[in-house]
């Protein structure tokens, strides 16, 4: 499963440099796929069942965060970060790139959106 997800990050990389930009559909899918093969590794029964339960309405939140100008290419190198920390067995490199990286996407989503958040 570690290799798998080295294998979707080089797979979309590869689709984003030949296709010279990204392919909506295909990112989404390996969006799905990476964050899918991580919970199925991480052998939580209770993390896998909740977001599996949500992958329905997550997908529109992929495909509304993966839309943002530059956000697709950013979650990609992300998403490599995140896997050789994994890959090197670093559990705590590999918790701090994933907090960034879902930090990094609601950011970008709020900022993008028109709901309107209170502050503090």
């Amino acid at each position: 499963e570690r290799s798998e997800l080295m294998r979707i990050v080089t797979s979309i990389q590869q689709e984003m440099t030949e296709s010279g930009e990204s392919v909506m559909d295909m990112m989404v899918v390996a969006d799905q796929e990476f964050h899918g093969t991580i919970l199925r590794s991480s052998h939580n029964p209770v993390a896998s069942r909740i977001m599996f339960n949500l992958l329905d309405v997550l997908e529109e939140a992929r495909r509304h965060s993966l839309s943002i100008s530059g956000r697709a290419s950013k979650s990609v190198l992300e998403h490599e970060v995140i896997a050789k920390a994994i890959l090197r067995g670093n559990v705590k490199e590999a918790e701090t790139a994933m907090f960034e990286h879902l930090k990094g996407v609601e950011e970008e989503i709020l900022k993008n959106s028109s709901i309107v958040v209170p502050e503090n």
